[in-house]
């Protein structure tokens, strides 16, 4: 089965391989033949058998208006599975929530419908994702599926379920296999949810990228959360040549934080923010705005937590706030009629 993929919504990467389908494309089974399509013209122009969609919330609208002009069946995997109206369109022959490696190899004899794999891969069975061409020395990086901290508004954890990690050897592994395959990679960005939430596994792959003197051949970033991180950790980020780290600050209203299920505080974030500068270690912060029930109060604190924290924090993001689908805080309301982008 020759299978045309692409990516709707979400940030796309200067290369054009998000890692979920870079995942895909290497670890394929006999009798399936993905191939990436990083354009809609290109997917268009495909002879497939099947269209296989990857999409967040936000890309919905892109995925339904492919389906509707599709000449062969077409399957949706990703966040934006979680939205429940997708059964009803009658667009999709395969609407596929979970590990999308093992659902790939399964599609040419899975009945149509929606499917969930109950079965979990253990990460470091996986081979190495297609990046494709890296862009300005920037390798992106998954480490872990899913998020231990269970904010009412996100969807990771309710996609994923459980956390899961690969091992630090095999994590490694891959920043080696990299090195060897681009020669102009420069610093790694992470993009798990939350890189740091094992501080045992940390602590791991901290001696081990010590031991490689991997902190003298690439730079790193990666998120952090406000009430985990302190001076120690903060201190080996600075010895692995981390450039900054970032966090979701949100707000500046406890109230409005604890609405959010964010299990911080304001004045853990402040104290993170502090423990970054005490440390020498970049940090910057991102915050929502018209949350549910927010009055303008609890919106001028969070104004006045970001000029506290001028010359400290940088802003890196300020958005309308968005319940995702699958989440407790959603709203019901249709991705075809709302944007679901933060913004």
């Amino acid at each position: 089965m020759k299978i045309g993929l692409y990516m709707c919504g979400g940030e796309r990467p200067e290369s054009g391989v998000s890692l979920g389908i870079g995942y895909l494309l290497t670890n394929a089974h006999a009798g399936v033949e993905p191939t990436h399509c990083p354009t809609r013209a290109e997917l268009d122009a495909g002879q497939w058998d099947a269209i296989g969609l990857s999409a967040v919330a936000s890309g919905i609208p892109e995925a339904v208006e492919i389906a509707r002009t599709a000449k062969v069946p077409v399957a949706i995997g990703g966040q934006a599975t979680l939205w429940q109206g997708l059964d009803g369109l009658g667009l999709f022959r395969w609407i596929i929530e979970g590990e999308g490696e093992l659902m790939l190899a399964a599609l040419p004899s899975l009945p149509a419908g929606r499917h969930k794999s109950h079965a979990q891969i253990q990460l470091d069975g996986l081979n190495f994702p297609e990046r494709g061409q890296l862009y300005g020395g920037k390798v992106p990086m998954v480490t872990s599926r899913g998020c231990p901290w269970q904010c009412r508004y996100c969807s990771s954890s309710q996609y994923w379920g459980g956390t899961r990690y690969c091992s630090p050897e095999y994590f490694i592994a891959e920043v080696e296999d990299v090195l060897c395959r681009y020669s102009d990679a420069r610093w790694l960005y992470i993009m798990d949810d939350l890189f740091t939430a094992s501080r045992k596994r940390f602590d791991r792959i901290h001696d081990l990228w010590m031991g490689r003197g991997l902190n003298k051949r690439l730079g790193m970033w990666s998120f952090v959360r406000a009430n985990t991180f302190d001076l120690r950790q903060a201190r080996q980020m600075i010895e692995m040549g981390y450039r900054s780290v970032r966090f979701g600050a949100e707000s500046g209203s406890n109230r409005i934080l604890k609405l959010l299920g964010k299990r911080a505080t304001v004045e853990m974030n402040q104290r993170a923010i502090d423990t970054a500068c005490e440390a020498g270690l970049r940090i910057s912060c991102a915050y929502m705005h018209h949350m549910p029930t927010e009055t303008e109060q609890e919106r001028r604190e969070t104004l006045e937590f970001i000029e506290r924290n001028k010359g400290k924090a940088l802003v890196e993001g300020f958005y309308r706030f968005v319940a995702f689908p699958g989440t407790p805080m959603y709203d019901g309301a249709s991705p075809l009629d709302t944007n679901m982008r933060a913004r």
